[in-house]
């Protein structure tokens, strides 16, 4: 019973949703089977850790005193519990979902031709989707279906306004399609760039000729217009004036879009910095702090009320190598409490560890480094590569010495590394150790010898490419060399 798919199904409900069904079951207008009810309330007294012994025996007991154990009538009333639990979660994602409900009665007013009813509720959905401002992908979707309920009533009563019904109907078909069909290329190109796979998207080239030959007027939809932008980044990476016109857009017209669809838009705008961040190209540094700062003001970052780790992480990071020192310290405190419970501790603590490290106060950055628990893969590594940096900065060669061989170990044995983390944090560890024996042995080596080496190993870095803290590394690499 433990591993049921109905035991599954209902530890997902939160506490007010538990109550909420067995209000459900106690209805006679949908449920008039009690053992249904005993059965859930048998459940449920087991909650939240759920008793792994929750024995089938012990259950149909409970039920059917007075009969011998039936594995196969347990399993039907569980089935029938499912079902219900099924129809339960129907009824909920309806009451979450406003325009789903607005269709489903405009269509039970449709069927019944309660024609005036209808006309009265479907002027009040228009004015309050109007109100709401939103004019994303999803939008469009619900608008045709909408207009298609009005266009079926007014061709029953052979109304006059049947046409212009039609012609807007078929007007807002083609701007979803067009607006799903260029987000839907952009995840395809996205990820056929980033994860190689083999993704056609098909009619791409006839939907860009349509647009681009009137390009004057899908600038006036932001849901077109916007992924169409996003695509030529993807498309044309090498012309900077797409993503300078996409940048423009999203900060003039995300408000015509949910939280969710506008953090996706930002997020293909960062993810065009960050490869050019990669491939050498730091002015797009500034760019990137920017959308982040835009995020973080309009509070589209936040969901749910809170912040990633790895957004939290990632704008210190892009703070710190454009050494806005102040405004870094300032944000690792103010949004420490919109982080997560689980990651909060970790998370603020590495976070200012990296401010202190930048800022050359080494013991306050071991002290904070020294109370991180490595609760997951990224802060194990995180938390050695900066005490890898300290300690080469510090010139602490057998502190350093003996990180990297421990470091190795972690490397080789750790299952959960994938084999490019496994690279990449190699490497740095293979050219850390040959940068920190010429640091250990720099003044015995003449200066030109030193040069040599020196220019070596950047040349052999250059080459590799794939390293962990590269530019750190290429620095710390450059110091050696003699004044």
């Amino acid at each position: 019973m433990y591993r049921s798919s109905l035991l599954k199904a209902v530890k997902t409900l939160d506490k007010k949703e538990s109550k909420s069904f067995l209000q459900y079951l106690k209805s006679p207008l949908f449920n008039r089977h009690e053992k249904l009810l005993g059965l859930y309330e048998l459940i449920i007294a087991q909650s939240p850790g759920f008793d792994k012994h929750l024995e089938k025996e012990k259950l149909f007991a409970e039920l059917y005193p007075e009969k011998a154990f039936s594995e196969e009538s347990l399993r039907n009333l569980a089935s029938d519990l499912l079902e219900h639990l099924e129809k339960y979660l129907c009824w909920l994602e309806v009451q979450e979902e406003e325009e789903l409900g607005d269709r489903l009665l405009l269509r039970q007013l449709k069927k019944r031709e309660l024609h005036s009813r209808f006309f009265s509720r479907f002027k009040k959905i228009f004015k309050r989707r109007k109100r709401k401002g939103l004019r994303d992908v999803q939008w469009f979707d619900d608008d045709h279906r909408l207009l298609t309920e009005l266009n079926e009533v007014h061709s029953h009563r052979n109304d006059a306004d049947y046409d212009r019904s039609l012609q807007l109907r078929s007007n807002q078909l083609d701007h979803h399609y067009l607006a799903l069909k260029l987000s839907l290329s952009c995840e395809m190109i996205n990820r056929k760039n980033v994860f190689n796979k083999q993704l056609q998207a098909r009619l791409l080239n006839p939907l860009l000729r349509e647009i681009e030959s009137e390009l004057e007027y899908y600038k006036k939809i932001p849901a077109i217009y916007l992924y169409y932008l996003v695509l030529m980044t993807l498309m044309e990476p090498e012309e900077p004036k797409h993503y300078n016109l996409l940048v423009t857009q999203l900060h003039t017209q995300i408000h015509f879009f949910s939280k969710a669809e506008g953090r996706a838009l930002y997020k293909y705008a960062q993810n065009y910095c960050i490869k050019n961040i990669n491939q050498g190209d730091n002015a797009y540094l500034a760019s990137l702090l920017g959308l982040y700062k835009r995020l973080l003001g309009s509070q589209l970052i936040l969901e749910n009320g809170r912040i990633s780790d790895s957004d939290y992480r990632n704008i210190v990071t892009v703070g710190l190598r454009l050494r806005e020192f102040d405004w870094v310290e300032e944000f690792i405190h103010k949004y420490e409490n919109y982080l997560g419970k689980e990651q909060r501790a970790n998370a603020y603590s590495y976070n200012l560890a990296a401010y202190f490290y930048e800022r050359a106060d080494y013991a306050k950055a071991q002290e904070l480094l020294n109370k991180l628990a490595f609760s997951n893969v990224f802060y194990s590594l995180g938390v050695r590569s900066l005490l890898l940096k300290i300690y080469f900065d510090t010139r602490e060669s057998e502190a350093l010495f003996s990180l990297i061989k421990s470091f190795k170990t972690y490397l080789r044995r750790n299952k959960q590394l994938s084999k490019y983390q496994v690279t990449i944090y190699s490497n740095l560890l293979k050219f850390s150790q040959q940068a920190a024996r010429l640091q250990q042995n720099r003044e015995l080596i003449e200066d030109s010898e030193l040069k040599k080496a020196v220019k070596g190993l950047l040349k052999d870095i250059e080459k590799t490419r794939e390293i962990a803290n590269i530019n750190w590394l290429q620095g710390a690499v450059k110091g050696l060399l003699p004044e």
